[in-house]
């Protein structure tokens, strides 16, 4: 019993390697096509659905992809509404593992180890790197899932178990079950993948199992909605409609188990398949009454969860490729982007000047996430610039389109310096790093100035006034003695053993980004000119 349970430990520390493994592979693969994604998202419902199924399908666990759809609605990146189809589709997707285990692919699971291994350790090629890791965590988990259910051979020999499996325990006491252990393990898989393999061992019936499969697609939504409670929002509104849509779907369906599972039996000839066929069908029935109501049910959850939501639009608001022909109104609409860039690298900064007084995990997404969509604009801009009619262009409007270049990538290079700076205060949080007071006035001040600069900096875009020029170089020659300062203050608080050597790194870094940021602001504004 003791080996059995060691093996059984040993199952799901190999499943949850491979889970988490996979979903950090899979984002990094799929973060460069994510913008796009989304994009078709927002347009259409049922491509929402599609995204959460592949998405599903791809990272191997529906707890997972939630909590992905959490983090970029947190992130303003997806609104409340546009979220609700792919929750939907991740219900579907969910059916997609342990429809692998009931096709036995945990047998050749050392299969996708082995060419996954190989690929990592011997391949030079960063592709097939990445594509080596996804074989190895995929293979990696479904070996722990074939662990675990090796580990639960004992019980054939199991007199109790023999004969619950054989007369079933009450519907509400295996829906109950079903709802904690996977509320604890976080993930529907190992419940539903154990029965599949149980169910191929003769071990359960559809009796003791749909209950539990019931519970366990309540349970899943657990993740969702311990992460929301730390979020805004609209995250805690898609996180209640994961289990509101769930719990309905279970009510619905209790009643009438005796003819599902009739209905089950007809269609799949064995159990493991009658097994999957009921996750199958629960999720596809949840998602046919639910994609075609989910503005009604996203109006009632709105009433529960009062308030306003703050999204932030992912593409631009302004670009026309229409508008490309006639060279002044491109140009207005690209200023026109230019300023809500500048908008939103002012709220970035803010955000991240409020990581230094209190860090919060989710304001660092939201201000990664910022910086995404600060990317997004450079690309857009860049690409609408580029396709302006040459032949229609004068050699004036030649130079502004470079001028509007110039200015873009510069804007995008302040966001990334305050990514940076973020990533510093991050690094002060985890090390527990305490600046002296000294030095938190010093970068007050420095602060202070920098929120002046980008006041300027959105005054001089929205008018194309060349006179803030002045504006930003006169407060030039204080910045610099202020960062000189700063500098040669915190080294003579090194030299006095006041600070140690992790907190003048940190401080040092923090005011080099500084001060690039602030010779980015000033070359778009001496840039502006020229225009």
């Amino acid at each position: 019993m003791i080996q059995a349970i060691i093996l059984g430990i040993l199952g799901l520390v190999f499943f949850f390697i491979g889970v988490f493994e996979l979903n950090s592979v899979v984002q990094k693969i799929f973060n460069f096509r994510i913008r796009q994604y989304l994009q078709s998202v927002n347009k259409n419902r049922f491509f929402g659905a599609i995204f959460g199924f592949i998405l599903t399908a791809l990272l191997q666990s529906s707890s997972v992809a939630s909590v992905l759809i959490i983090a970029l609605v947190n992130a303003g990146l997806l609104n409340f509404l546009g979220s609700l189809p792919i929750i939907l589709g991740i219900g579907v997707g969910s059916t997609i593992a342990p429809a692998l285990v009931a096709f036995k692919i945990t047998n050749i699971a050392p299969i996708f180890i082995i060419i996954g291994g190989f690929l990592y350790l011997f391949s030079k090629k960063d592709k097939l790197q990445s594509l080596g890791q996804a074989f190895l965590y995929f293979g990696l988990l479904f070996f722990g899932l074939d662990l675990i259910g090796e580990a639960a051979e004992p019980i054939k020999n199991s007199a109790f178990f023999m004969r619950l499996a054989q007369e079933g325990m009450s519907p509400f006491f295996g829906l109950l079950f079903g709802i904690i252990f996977t509320a604890i393990i976080q993930s529907s898989v190992v419940p539903i993948g154990l029965l599949v393999i149980l169910a191929g061992e003769g071990l359960v019936g559809l009796n003791l199992a749909l209950p539990i499969i019931l519970g366990a697609n309540i349970g899943t939504t657990f993740s969702a909605i311990l992460v929301s409670l730390k979020e805004n929002l609209a995250a805690k509104r898609t996180a209640l409609f994961y289990l509101i849509f769930k719990i309905i779907g279970v009510i619905i369906i209790f009643p009438f188990l005796g003819p599902f599972t009739s209905f089950l039996e007809k269609i799949f000839p064995s159990l493991p398949f009658q097994i999957i066929g009921a996750h199958f069908f629960f999720n596809l029935f949840l998602f046919l009454i639910f994609i075609f109501l989910t503005e009604a049910i996203g109006k009632i959850i709105k009433q529960i969860l009062p308030g306003e939501e703050k999204v932030l639009p992912l593409f631009p608001i302004y670009l026309d490729k229409r508008l490309t022909e006639y060279p002044s109104q491109s140009f207005s609409v690209v200023l026109e982007e230019l300023s809500r860039a500048v908008i939103l690298i002012k709220e970035m900064f803010e955000e991240t000047e409020n990581l230094f007084i209190n860090f919060k995990p989710s304001d660092f997404k939201r201000i990664d996430y910022i910086e995404v969509v600060i990317d997004e604009l450079q690309d857009e801009i860049l690409d609408f610039l580029n396709c302006l009619k040459k032949e229609k262009l004068t050699q004036k409007d030649v130079k502004k389109a470079i001028c509007l270049a110039t200015i873009t990538d510069e804007l995008e290079r302040i966001g990334d310096r305050i990514l940076n700076v973020a990533k510093l205060a991050r690094l002060k949080a985890k090390k527990e790093v305490v600046f002296s007071q000294e030095a938190e006035e010093e970068i007050k001040g420095i602060l202070s100035m920098l929120k002046n600069s980008f006041s300027i900096l959105e005054k001089a875009i929205s008018s194309l006034s060349p006179n803030y020029l002045n504006d930003i170089l006169a407060q030039k020659k204080d910045f610099e003695e202020k960062i000189s300062s700063a500098l040669n203050n915190h080294l003579e608080r090194f030299y006095e053993r006041k600070c140690p050597m992790a907190d003048s790194t940190i401080f040092n870094n923090i005011l080099i980004n500084f001060r690039e940021i602030y010779n980015h602001c000033l070359k778009i504004i001496q840039t502006l000119t020229m225009i």
